[in-house]
């Protein structure tokens, strides 16, 4: 089991290539795909099952799927698994399988928790860990860029297409751009193709048809598009090759996450992968992330970021931050918060306009 279709469909592949030589058939049980074709699959027999929970599940209400024959379980990504609130539907696959099997749990960023720790207790007796050095983690190089800007977004959109069309003037380009929500990832996936067309960019998020999904994903593993901008879901467990550069065009929700997305670089024979991490000034939790997976991967941080980390924040004025000790009591808010964020000619003229109106009269309905 595996906590997405993509790494699911990799991992079925793999598996009906070795198993087709022994005359075994793999079945594959993953959500976005024929429910029908999938039981009578199972009605069929096989000797191996990938999928995903929650299709799993579906196939043992329907009792089309029966796991008392089941010797060796494999959860690959369990962390992940367990993070996104597939924890009840593991822990009731794993009790419908025979007690006397075997079970291994895979992830490159283990991390001991109290999900990880119940479910070794429940489902395993004498564990043993085993930790493997990930080569190709230290070949990815990081580099974080930080943006001191009022206008965020704007300035990373302007920052990807510029380096994009750099780099694809020099090189072969084949990059990922990471991004936090579906929404962006569509709407930046449209500025890069109008800005960058010979990239001829596809998007992937958990929003898409599952036919959708697998065809960006075949275009970019086969080089035909050479910039994939995708949400988290591409984060685990894929191996493209040659993928050159990582670009983290949003924040990555904790250090484990973001390591596993700039993993995504170096794989599979490439000589060396490079990973941008793009940084407002504002986006503190942002550059702790990206310091702490930094060192640990034993790379050292720039001062600019650690002096981003360990930066006091300013106070707060109407939602803007401003100096340290340039307000006084007499002070003219408007022109502060201008100063700071300046607000449209229209906007000054109607809070000017306002302050000179006269106080409303209170009806008798108003709260005294």
């Amino acid at each position: 089991m595996c906590p997405t279709r993509e790494l699911a469909g990799q991992i079925y592949s793999h598996m009906r290539r070795l198993f087709k030589p022994q005359g075994c058939l793999v079945c594959p049980l993953t959500g976005g795909t024929s429910r029908y074709e999938q039981q009578k699959s199972l009605k069929e027999g096989c000797e191996a099952v990938v999928g995903t929970p929650g299709r799993v599940i579906d196939m043992i209400k329907t009792k089309a799927l029966d796991l008392k024959r089941i010797t060796f379980a494999v959860l690959d990504e369990a962390d992940k698994m367990l993070e996104i609130g597939f924890e009840c539907q593991v822990h009731t696959i794993l009790q419908n399988i025979r007690p006397d099997r075997q079970l291994v749990l895979f992830s490159a960023t283990f991390q001991t928790n109290s999900k990880i720790n119940n479910l070794i207790s429940q489902h395993m007796r004498s564990p043993i860990k085993l930790s493997v050095a990930d080569s190709s983690k230290r070949k990815v190089n990081q580099i974080p860029i930080l943006l001191n800007t009022t206008d965020l977004r704007k300035d990373k959109e302007k920052w990807l297409v510029n380096f994009l069309r750099d780099v694809n003037n020099r090189v072969e380009l084949k990059a990922i751009v990471f991004v936090g929500e579906r929404v962006d990832v569509e709407s930046l996936c449209c500025i890069v193709n109008e800005h960058v067309p010979t990239t001829l960019a596809t998007s992937l998020h958990g929003a898409m048809h599952q036919q959708t999904r697998s065809e960006s994903l075949r275009r970019f593993t086969n080089g035909e598009s050479r910039v994939l901008v995708a949400t988290d879901v591409a984060a685990r467990g894929i191996d493209i090759a040659r993928v050159d550069y990582v670009i983290c065009f949003d924040r990555s929700r904790n250090v484990q996450t973001h390591i596993h997305k700039i993993g995504r670089a170096g794989r599979l024979g490439s000589d060396a992968g490079t990973a941008y991490s793009l940084i407002g000034h504002q986006e503190r939790d942002f550059a702790k992330i990206v310091c702490d997976s930094m060192r640990d991967l034993n790379q050292s941080a720039p001062a600019e970021l650690v002096d981003l980390i360990h930066a006091k924040p300013k106070p707060l004025i109407y939602g803007m931050f401003v100096k340290a000790g340039s307000v006084t009591p007499n002070s003219d808010t408007t022109s502060i918060i201008s100063s700071v964020n300046p607000f449209s000619k229209e906007e000054l003229n109607a809070m000017e306009f306002n302050k000179h109106q006269p106080a409303k009269k209170k009806s008798r309905w108003d709260l005294r």
